[in-house]
């Protein structure tokens, strides 16, 4: 099956791709973040991902998240322990990208399996340093009476190592991220599609500017690099190298007020580049600008153990597809809105938090015959001792 650079897949993968790096689940308060409309100016222990440096803020505890999918419940769930030198493990994480599924809509490869995560492992040390190995991995068998010989399998590997330090006016994190996928596809013994290993990489920086204050200053960016690649076997076989560079910048106030309340409102600026080669040729790039985008985010503690959520995020963005002659092809303007929206219970050293399900605010609940909208959506739980 030969791959074809058409242009249909461009807007496809913009829609896919444009301005993922936030769209991020998170740890022990998974569903705290996702009330706060993934808001990245927010810190607590879902930075253990990008800045592995925080493990030994967020230790001796356990977590639990629970996410209920159309078919089935899915969920994670891991430990961290240790102060001076802290360890921790993950099962089950949601992934921050998704190079192999992006790899598949770009090049439109059939039968590339889904990835799932196995397992991460963090190391940290109180100086600040940490690091966070990953690994995932896919297989998918279409053929139940010859297994071995039609099917696919992948696997991605990635290594994220972080500094963060606090002088008390500055807190920093910083982190390094290299991520090696790897899939091949098989049809009846002959490998139909195979990966060129190319690596992604990501750095990640932020900033707070007087961290302990009413009033502090947050800046977050993101630089990513992130590679496709095909080879297909055969007289009619092609090779492909793809790469997407995207960065990203939210930079605002955060706000302590009166009655428990913070706030959280950050300008956002994104920008992405899509190009590379196929056959030997380039294929179309894609260049995207996200202006003006805006991110806000408001949490309020009612009682002592009692917190009320919610978030906002706007963006519009603009892309313009060349052909490889640099001859502009098309141009478009879109716009993005999301919303959410939570509620938390911190009773001593338990932390219970839930997302409300957004259907409820416009369908009302069912309250015979126990159909959907539910109440709540995403679960978070995590003990501390």
């Amino acid at each position: 099956m030969r791959v074809k650079p058409t242009r249909k897949w461009l807007p496809i993968l913009a829609a896919v791709t444009l301005f993922t790096a936030y769209a991020v689940p998170a740890l022990a308060t998974e569903a705290r973040k996702a009330a706060l409309v993934d808001n990245p100016m927010v810190t607590d222990d879902t930075d253990i991902v990008y800045f592995p440096g925080v493990l030994t803020t967020y230790t001796n505890m356990v977590f639990l998240d629970v996410m209920p999918d159309i078919d089935a419940v899915n969920g994670d769930a891991g430990l961290i322990v240790g102060k001076n030198v802290a360890f921790g493990f993950w099962v089950h994480r949601d992934a921050r990208w998704h190079d192999i599924a992006d790899t598949a809509d770009t090049f439109a490869i059939q039968g590339m399996p889904e990835v799932y995560d196995l397992f991460d492992l963090f190391f940290a040390m109180k100086n600040g340093f940490g690091l966070r190995l990953s690994m995932s991995a896919g297989l998918d068998t279409r053929n139940v009476d010859k297994p071995d010989d039609t099917g696919g399998a992948a696997v991605v590997t990635e290594l994220q190592p972080g500094y963060s330090l606090d002088t008390g006016s500055y807190h920093g994190d910083f982190g390094v991220g290299l991520s090696l996928p790897y899939y091949e596809i098989a049809n009846a013994g002959d490998t139909q599609y195979k990966t060129g290993w190319l690596p992604s990489f990501s750095l990640h920086h932020r900033s707070i500017i007087l961290p302990q204050a009413d009033m502090a200053w947050v800046a977050d960016v993101l630089l990513t690099r992130r590679a496709y690649s095909v080879e297909t076997k055969g007289s009619g076989g092609v090779s492909g190298d793809v790469g997407r560079w995207e960065t990203a910048l939210v930079i605002g106030p955060r706000l302590r007020l009166p009655e428990s309340l913070t706030l959280w409102v950050g300008v956002r600026l994104g920008l992405e580049n899509l190009s590379g080669t196929l056959d030997d040729k380039d294929i179309p790039a894609l260049t995207a600008v996200s202006f003006p985008g805006v991110m806000a985010s408001a949490e309020i503690t009612l009682v002592d153990i009692l917190h009320l959520r919610a978030g906002a995020n706007y963006d519009v963005f603009w892309t313009v597809a060349d052909d490889s002659d640099g001859d502009t092809q098309q141009r478009g303007m879109g716009q993005r809105f999301r919303w959410s929206t939570g509620i938390g219970v911190s009773p001593k050293s338990f932390q219970i938090d839930a997302t409300i399900s957004d259907n409820l605010y416009f369908n009302g609940p069912q309250m015979i015959g126990g159909n959907n909208p539910g109440f709540l959506g995403m679960i978070s739980a995590a003990y501390n001792w």
